[in-house]
This record gives C-alpha cells, sequence and structure tokens, in this order.
C-alpha cells in the first residue's frame, strides 16, 4: 500500500472504544475489592476475582494482573493482544515490580512505551476498565517527569504496606493497596491496610494477591459497605475522630469511612484474640449501633442512647459497625448533596483514549482484501494542461507486513491503456514518515492541543492539532490536525504536512476520512484519502494531486493467503509499500510463483516522437521526429536531466534539486527553434501585411528556486534570449528590420499549488544589448526608452473532476508590462506560453490581457478521449488599435493508443471564433512512443 497515496495508513480494525470520560468516572467512585479467588471470577458486582494475564483473554468480569516477564516487544506484544481480546475486564493492575531490581533512567521510555501500549489495549477490549500502575519498587531510577507523560494512562497508583511512596509528585492522586498476602484472613488484612494507609482519602481499590484460603462470602458483605462515594479518612465525616482501646489501653486499628447518603459513620475492625474492644464515639449523638460479624454474618444493634463509648467483642471475627444518628429537635433531617460538574478531557486524555479505540481497531482485524481506485492528476508548471493518470487494482494488506498492491487496469486521461502493466515510471515520493501521529512509540514524537469541541459528518469531534515535541533534525515528520469522535474516539479524519522534506520533494500534504467499512460497521478504515505532492522536476514546479477510493473490502478473509499467492503468480505489475518508500515486486526467478522486491528503481525514460505542427505564420507544416530523455537520477546522484530534440526544435534542462543539500535548487534551461515563426502588425484593429517580418528565438535561462512553507515556490531567473529578425515576402522596402540582439533580464516567479488551484505571479526585467531604429519611416513604437522594459503578470487555473473522467478546467490569466514595443508585447501562439487556441505565432500581441480558459473533457467508453477548448480574452493595446477589443478561439484535441505498446496518439486542431478579421487554423498531430 504506497504510504503516500494511502498515508502509510495502518491497518485498522477491532471494537469501538466507547471510554467514560473523567466525570463519569468520578461518579463511579465505589472502592472495590480484588481477590485472588481460586475457584473463578463470580459475575455482577464487585469484589473481583482475579485472572493473571498469559496468552489468553481474560474471563469476563476478572480483575486482570499483567506481569511482563520482560520489557521486550515481543513480551508487550503478546500482553497487549490478550488484553485487546479480553472483555468486561473491570480492572487492571499493571504491574512491573518484578522487573525493577536492575531498573535505571535509561528503561524510562521501555517503560512508558509499556504503559501505553498496555492500558490502551486493555480499553480497547474493556472501555470502562481502570488501570493501576505499579512501577516499581520505591520507583528506584524514574522521577516525576515519567509519570508526567504517562499519566493519562492509568487511574491509580499501587502501595504495597511496607514499600516507600512511589516519586509520582502524587499528592490527590488515587491509589490501591496491593497485599501480597492475607489469604486466611482478607478481611482483617485489608481493615489494617486501610488503618495504615497514609493518604486513606484518595483510596480507590484493595488488592489482595495471594489465593484466598478462605470463603469468599466475608468479602462480598464487606464490600456492601463500601457505597458510592464513600469517604474515608478526613471525608468520612464525624467517624474520621473515632478511636478504640484494648483493655491494656493500648491503641486498636481502626478504619473509618462515611456513607454519604444515609449520612451515617462506618467502622471497620480486624479480629483480636484479645477480644473486648472500647470504641470512643465522636460526632454523635447516635441512637444505635450496628454491629455485623463480616465472617460469619451475624448482626445485632446496640442501643446508644445517651452513651459516650460503645464495647465490642473483637475475638470471633473482623466487625463493621454502622452507627445510627439520633433524631435532633424539630424532626430528622436529611441532606443530600450532589456533586458534580464535567470535566473537560485534555489533548493528552483523548488522544489516549484514541489509542484504545485503535488497539480495538487492530484486534479485530487481522487482514484485508480491497479495490483500490486511485488518479494521480499532474500539474506541470508553464503547461497549461493537466494528464490524468487512474490505476486500479487490489489492495492486499495483514498486520504486520508490508500491504502490497496489484494494478490491474491503467487509464491515461480517461483512455484504458492497452498493456498488462504501465511502464516502469520513476516512482516520485517523499522519503518514508515512521513516526506517524497517534501512534504509540518509544518515545512520543508529537505534542497534541486541544483546539476546539465541533461538528464532523453529524458527529460531535474533538479537533486536535498537532506538530512534532521538539526540533526532529532531518527526520521526516507530520504536523496537522485530527478530528476524533466524542463518543466513541474514533478517528474521523486526519489532515496532515509533512515537514523536513529533502531533495525533490517541495511539499505533501494530504487528508484521510475515515469511515466504517460496509457490512462490517465495527471497522473503521480511511475509505477517501485526497493529497497533493509538489516536486521539482525538470526546472518546473511539478503538481500531483491524489484521489484514493477504497471498496469492496473483505475484512480477515479466510483466502487471504491463497488469493495474495495467485496474485503474485500473475502477470499483475505490483508495488510494495517498504521501510524505504514504493518499491516494484517483481518475479523471483529462483522461486515460481513468488515475488521480490526490486530495489533500485530505474528514473530514467525515453521518448520517441513523430508528428508534425502548422499554422498560418509558417511557410510549410513543421515535421516533429525526434526523441524525449528523461534522467531524474543522473550519475547516480540525483541530479535531473530533460531533453528533447525534434529536429527543429531543441528544449533541455538541468537541474540540480537539493544544492549542496539545501532545499534550494539550481538549473539551466536552453530553447531554441530552427525555423522561423511569422510575426504580423495590427493597427488600429487592421492587420499591416507590409510590416510582416520572420523571428527566429533561442533562450537560456538559469534557474534558482526555495520552497516558502509547503504551499509556495519562489523562483529566481536570470536569462539571455537572442532574437533574429528576418524579412518576409510581403515585408515593405523601406521597412527596416530590428536589429539583432542579446535581451539579457532577472524574472521572480511564484507558485502556489493548495487544494488542486494553482496560482502563479511573475516579473520579470529585461534590458537589450542593441535597440536601434525599426519599422516604417515615422514609427511612433519605436523608442529609445523601450530598450529596457517590465514584464508582470499573475494567473489562477483550478481542475474539476467528475466520475466517468469528465474534466473542467478554468484558468484567469493577467498580464501587464511598462515600456513594451511590438517585439517585447506579450505574444498569443503556440510557443508563447499564452496561447488561444486557433491564433497563429505572432498574429496577436498586447500590452495588457485578461483572458479565461475553459475546457471539458470526456471519454466515449475507454477508446478516445475529447477535450474541448474555449479561450477568451480582453486586450488592450493602444498601438494596435484594441481597447477592450474581445478575442476568443476554440479547440478540439483528441487521444487515444497508438497501434505499438506504450504508444500514445493526439491530435489538436484550433480555430479563431471572434477574431477581427485574423484567419486560419492550428493544426498539431504528434505520437508518442515509449522505449
Amino acid at each position: 500500500m504506497p504510504s503516500r497515496w494511502l498515508s502509510s495508513a495502518r491497518v485498522l480494525a477491532g471494537a469501538l472504544f466507547l471510554c467514560a470520560t473523567a466525570s463519569a468516572r468520578a461518579a463511579d467512585a465505589r472502592i472495590e475489592i480484588v481477590a485472588n479467588r481460586p475457584e473463578g471470577c463470580p459475575a455482577g458486582a464487585p469484589p473481583w476475582g482475579i485472572a493473571i494475564v498469559g496468552s489468553e483473554a481474560v474471563p469476563a468480569h476478572c480483575a486482570a494482573i499483567v506481569r511482563p516477564t520482560d520489557l521486550s516487544d515481543a513480551s508487550i506484544e503478546a500482553a497487549a493482544s490478550a488484553l485487546a481480546r479480553s472483555k468486561n475486564v473491570p480492572a487492571v493492575l499493571l504491574d512491573f515490580s518484578r522487573l525493577a531490581a536492575g531498573a535505571s533512567a535509561g528503561d524510562a521510555t521501555r517503560y512508558a512505551f509499556a504503559v501505553k501500549r498496555l492500558a490502551s489495549a486493555a480499553r480497547s477490549g474493556s472501555p470502562n476498565v481502570r488501570i493501576g500502575l505499579d512501577a516499581f519498587p520505591d520507583g528506584a531510577g524514574l522521577d516525576p517527569a515519567f509519570f508526567a507523560g504517562i499519566r493519562e494512562y492509568f487511574d491509580a497508583v499501587s502501595r504495597r504496606p511496607g514499600r516507600g511512596t512511589l516519586p509520582t509528585g502524587d499528592a490527590g492522586i488515587p491509589h490501591w493497596l496491593v497485599l501480597a498476602d492475607g489469604e486466611t484472613d482478607p478481611e482483617s488484612a485489608l481493615v489494617r491496610a486501610i488503618a495504615a494507609d497514609p493518604d486513606p482519602a484518595n483510596l480507590k481499590a484493595l488488592w489482595i494477591e495471594a489465593p484466598l484460603s478462605s470463603a469468599w462470602e466475608p468479602l462480598v458483605r464487606f464490600q456492601r459497605y463500601f457505597v458510592e462515594n464513600a469517604g474515608l479518612g478526613e471525608s468520612a465525616g464525624g467517624a474520621g475522630g473515632m478511636k478504640a482501646f484494648a483493655a491494656d489501653g493500648s491503641a486498636v486499628a481502626l478504619a473509618a469511612s462515611f456513607d454519604p447518603k444515609e449520612l451515617t459513620p462506618l467502622l471497620f475492625f480486624p479480629q483480636d484474640p484479645a477480644g473486648p474492644v472500647r470504641i470512643e464515639l465522636a460526632g454523635g449523638p447516635y441512637a444505635k449501633a450496628s454491629v455485623e460479624n463480616l465472617v460469619s454474618g451475624s448482626a445485632r444493634d446496640f442501643d446508644l442512647t445517651g452513651a459516650k463509648t460503645l464495647t465490642l467483642d473483637l475475638s470471633k471475627g473482623p466487625l463493621a459497625v454502622v452507627l445510627r444518628p439520633a433524631s435532633r429537635t424539630g424532626g430528622e433531617t436529611r441532606v443530600e448533596v450532589e456533586v458534580g460538574g464535567a470535566h473537560g478531557l485534555t489533548a493528552d486524555e483523548i488522544v489516549a483514549r484514541e489509542r484504545a479505540w485503535d488497539e480495538g481497531q487492530r484486534e479485530r482485524m487481522h487482514s484485508f482484501v480491497a479495490e483500490m481506485k486511485t488518479s494521480l492528476r499532474f500539474r506541470i508548471a508553464e503547461v497549461n494542461e493537466t494528464f490524468d493518470l487512474t490505476i486500479l487494482g487490489k489492495l492486499y494488506s495483514v498486520r504486520g507486513k508490508a500491504p502490497d498492491w496489484a494494478w490491474h487496469e491503467f487509464y491515461l486521461n480517461g483512455v484504458k491503456w492497452k498493456g498488462r502493466e504501465l511502464p516502469k515510471l520513476p516512482i516520485l515520493q517523499p522519503e518514508k514518515v515512521t513516526a506517524l501521529p497517534l501512534d504509540i512509540r518509544l518515545t512520543e514524537d508529537y505534542a497534541y492541543d486541544l483546539k476546539k469541541e465541533t461538528t464532523l459528518s453529524g458527529r460531535r469531534a474533538y479537533e486536535i492539532d498537532f506538530k512534532p515535541r521538539t526540533s526532529v533534525g532531518d527526520k521526516p515528520i507530520y504536523r496537522g490536525t485530527a478530528w476524533i469522535d466524542a463518543e466513541t474516539f474514533a478517528l474521523l479524519r486526519r489532515d496532515t504536512v509533512q515537514l523536513n522534506l529533502t531533495g525533490e520533494t517541495l511539499s505533501n500534504a494530504q487528508s484521510e476520512i475515515y469511515k466504517p467499512v460496509p457490512g462490517n460497521p465495527d471497522v473503521v478504515l480511511p475509505l477517501t484519502i485526497k493529497g497533493q505532492q509538489v516536486f521539482s522536476t525538470a526546472g518546473r514546479t511539478t503538481a500531483i494531486e491524489r484521489d484514493v477510493e477504497m471498496s469492496e473490502i473483505r475484512v480477515n478473509p479466510a483466502d487471504y493467503d491463497a488469493k495474495l499467492a495467485e496474485e503474485y503468480a500473475s502477470l499483475s505489475q505490483m508495488i510494495r509499500d517498504t521501510d524505504h518508500g514504493l518499491r516494484y515486486l517483481i518475479p523471483d526467478p529462483a522461486h515460481p510463483g513468488a515475488r521480490l522486491v526490486e530495489e533500485h528503481v530505474s528514473r530514467k525514460s525515453t521518448f520517441g516522437l513523430l508528428g508534425g505542427f502548422y499554422d498560418k505564420s509558417l511557410d510549410y507544416p513543421i515535421p516533429l521526429v525526434g526523441l524525449q530523455h528523461f534522467d531524474f537520477d543522473l550519475w547516480g546522484k540525483g541530479k535531473q536531466l530533460s531533453v528533447f530534440f525534434g529536429g527543429v526544435l531543441l528544449t533541455a534542462n538541468y537541474t540540480d534539486p537539493a544544492l549542496a543539500g539545501s532545499r534550494f535548487d539550481l538549473g539551466a534551461d536552453l530553447f531554441a527553434v530552427g525555423i522561423p515563426f511569422g510575426d504580423v502588425s495590427f493597427k488600429n484593429g487592421v492587420e499591416v501585411p507590409n510590416e510582416k517580418i520572420k523571428h527566429l528565438p533561442a533562450v537560456f535561462q538559469v534557474n534558482l528556486g526555495h520552497p516558502i512553507g509547503p504551499w509556495l515556490k519562489a523562483s529566481l531567473g536570470i536569462f539571455s534570449k537572442w532574437d533574429n529578425y528576418q524579412r518576409d515576402s510581403d515585408t515593405a522596402p523601406e521597412f527596416v528590420t530590428p536589429v539583432d540582439t542579446f535581451t539579457n533580464g532577472v524574472s521572480l516567479r511564484l507558485v502556489a499549488n493548495f487544494s488542486g488551484f494553482n496560482v502563479t505571479v511573475d516579473g520579470e526585467y529585461d534590458s537589450r544589448v542593441k535597440w536601434e531604429p525599426w519599422g516604417l519611416p515615422g514609427n511612433t513604437d519605436y523608442s529609445a526608452d523601450k530598450k529596457d522594459y517590465w514584464k508582470y503578470s499573475l494567473s489562477v487555473a483550478k481542475d474539476q473532476y467528475f466520475s466517468g473522467f469528465k474534466k473542467l478546467h478554468v484558468g484567469l490569466q493577467w498580464y501587464d508590462g511598462s515600456d513594451l514595443d511590438r517585439f517585447s508585447k506579450y505574444e498569443f501562439g503556440t510557443f508563447s506560453g499564452h496561447p488561444i487556441h486557433g491564433y497563429q505565432s505572432g498574429s496577436l500581441r498586447t500590452q495588457e490581457a485578461f483572458l479565461m480558459n475553459l475546457s471539458y473533457g470526456l471519454n466515449i467508453e475507454d477508446i478516445i478521449r475529447f477535450e474541448a477548448f474555449y479561450d477568451q480574452a480582453i486586450l488592450n493595446d493602444r498601438v494596435s488599435g484594441f481597447h477592450n477589443t474581445y478575442f476568443s478561439g476554440a479547440g478540439l484535441l483528441a487521444s487515444l493508443n497508438g497501434p505499438w505498446k506504450n504508444s500514445l496518439i493526439r491530435g489538436e486542431i484550433g480555430v479563431p471564433v471572434v477574431s477581427h478579421g485574423i484567419h486560419g487554423v492550428v493544426v498539431s498531430v504528434t505520437m508518442l512512443k515509449l522505449f
């Protein structure tokens, strides 16, 4: 799958991640008991049983403990896969404590990666799961910055009796008490742990790791007392001031809680063989005490009217005590306070939940096969035409391997290519990006910022901006925006702009639109991708628009391997999206039916050209017989050479697209013709035949360019033109032919390509080396001051594509200048760069012009393509007599496959429409053959 055409799109598959927000979790504030129950995990409400994560999914309703054997990719991936396949898991403890003996600061990135990967996998399978982190004893080797970087991926840290506090800067951070023993009297062990906890107000869960040897029902009774929002410590109401003493006066362990709905203090005592305990009541008055033995379940009420103390016997087992308040004067008053308020998620919290959604996608879809249609629209600067290459074929993608794309059908401007494969064109692509936004990686390459909440495709969404976290040097990376569903945290859209591009690539931007796969609503893929790349090729700016559509997607097909093997054995042209970019897959001579990657792709191509051109300015048609040769890796150093020689026409370009490894490109252009073109004169709107002459031009130019951001390129040109003027048979004897001369100058060009628009701004200064009087006696168009002149222009173009290869082109141009004369004004003709279809070279000149070019292309079946042109111009030129004078011309182009393999025939005819006396026809026929 081509990374530039399919964005190195991750193979997304799995369950939607329906994650509760932080505010929703805050409402479910019940303290939960988790214990290792040998007979399994009961369904329903807590207490929960425990399962150790191995290779299999965790049973439903079991809390899970993850203990990776090491921090290798294999170990982490195995645990992540098991977690992603586990459903209805209430809690997961990520326990790295057994790995930590040799932990050091250098391990921090591996630990952070493991936490993100495992937490995301757990949340993908169980959206409401709570994640606890047990880093390692005393947090050796890590500092608070480590925890800050992963804070969105866990809900609590673990605390173990006898172990120091983790260096989380964790005041106020929820924690779980984790006991390694207590299996014979778990209730008493838990009470003692609560009583010794230094921060009971933030205690959220109680875990016993060792397998229980006692009954499960006492823990069920104990759990019932931990109602929602029950407080501990300072939040335990009057119970926080309670004290208990043994017969010898020593203090007795006491855990206090508070029921916020019933307004009743709760006291818990561990079993004590010594027997009685005296409780000093605080916060009363109390009417009675309801006491339950947690082991036996026996219960009894004690009258507390007027009492200041309560004595209980602890020798029979751990006790739970509910103190019932006495009625006050005026009757009982119950106050219910509801504390709430939505907690807005941060960008990092949203990204963490998107990663959990993505883990579910990856786990659910292991492979897929899809029909993929990719349209590449090429626009070359200074060429008033776009070329559409459409490729149809199957995409084969399996998790963990580079995807393969088989090319089955090709269309050039909508005409179906005759052969089974395209010529091996140089695959233009930026350097491969391996660090994608939203991916979980060893290092966090991106910083995320929540821009706003918005609506996208009818879904409420978070709009998240991302950019490189730090300077990334020469490493290719992105900046852009992602839209994440506010309910499911599914990725809806991602817009990216690639940074730190090198070589010939000037920009690379794309938008991926993610949608559920038809027939598989739980699977989401980037079914539509739109992008644009801009390259410096042969000294020109080449923009390539990409439209990618996937359809007929088969998820996890049983015959995936068989179909791919069948494709390998076929004659289909195939490519693979490797770590180094797109590479052709060629048959393996040593293993029939297999394919191997062609690491070196030739960046050379040679076209043969046969045809002819004619307009009325020529004495006879110009034959065009020659070659066009491209080499985009000259001398194996990435330099570019383009040469076209057609007998009477020569164009050549040499470009270094990365001058001395920089973003500057340096190039040189040469243009020359061997046959002079006619040049006519108009005055007051009427042709003057006796001023007709012939013109033979040649141009050499050096260009220096540099991109400005992802959409704009600036180019500086230094040029020298040679103009040779000759007399025509109609030239008047007294007409003085202009002197042959060099014209030297400098130009500045700005080219912008954005969303399919092309905008070009040009300005140039020209200075003739010699300029002497010319023309008929009394010619007012000549002036010595016009030896030097200025020209400037602006153009905007846009192509809109429709189904069935239909295309509408709209172009607008404005041209103007100062100190222009007949031989420096804007000329409209085939080789002028400012064509109006149907007008011969040299027949129409002006100082100022406004142009509109319209064209519409369509196909008859897939055999022949027609494109109709209609060009309109408003000209202003005092000498020629044009004052807002309207001209127009029409043309028709036809293209179809040639008689030989890799050949194409193009024919074009143009005629003036509103011409004010200018007549003629322009015809060209060419056949291209790729060798």
